[in-house]
């Protein structure tokens, strides 16, 4: 009898086990919840076309808003940028016409980040990264940080 409770409890204990590591793996590496999580961080972008971007004067980032249903704003790396997207479907996504301000770049080519979203049907996020796609091909990588919010 004891030797039975005994198998019992390890194989509980091990199944227990086994199961929190695979929901700490889940939940760092891809993101199974809704689109809420979009709107806790500034989205920097990191890569376009899988190479790393480099930006004008600012970084170029996207800020999906909260309370405003599929409105962003962000910046190209140099001029601002506005306007809508659609969420669809399981993480479908596609941006509207954005509108940007009209400010010179010098040496500093914004075209490819506008590119770059125009192309964006699709997205996902692992490990704190927003990844932008065009089917299965990846457009645009973003990193997260948190957007703080005054009080």
């Amino acid at each position: 009898m004891n030797k039975t409770i005994s198998i019992f409890l390890f194989f509980a204990l091990l199944s227990m086990t086994y199961s929190c590591s695979q929901k700490r793996l889940a939940t760092t590496q891809h993101n199974y919840g809704g689109s809420e999580i979009l709107y806790q961080y500034k989205w920097n972008f990191t890569e376009l076309n899988s190479q790393p971007i480099s930006t004008g004067r600012d970084t170029a980032y996207l800020l999906f808003y909260p309370g405003q249903v599929n409105r962003v704003t962000g910046s190209t790396g140099c001029n601002r940028l506005t306007g809508t997207f659609e969420l669809s479907g399981t993480n479908k996504m596609m941006f509207s016409p954005l509108v940007t301000t009209r400010m010179a770049c010098s040496g500093y080519d914004e075209l490819p980040v506008l590119t770059a979203l125009k192309q964006v049907n699709n997205w996902s996020i692992i490990n704190n990264q927003l990844l932008l796609s065009n089917g299965k091909i990846l457009v645009a990588k973003l990193k997260g940080v948190p957007v703080t919010v005054p009080k």
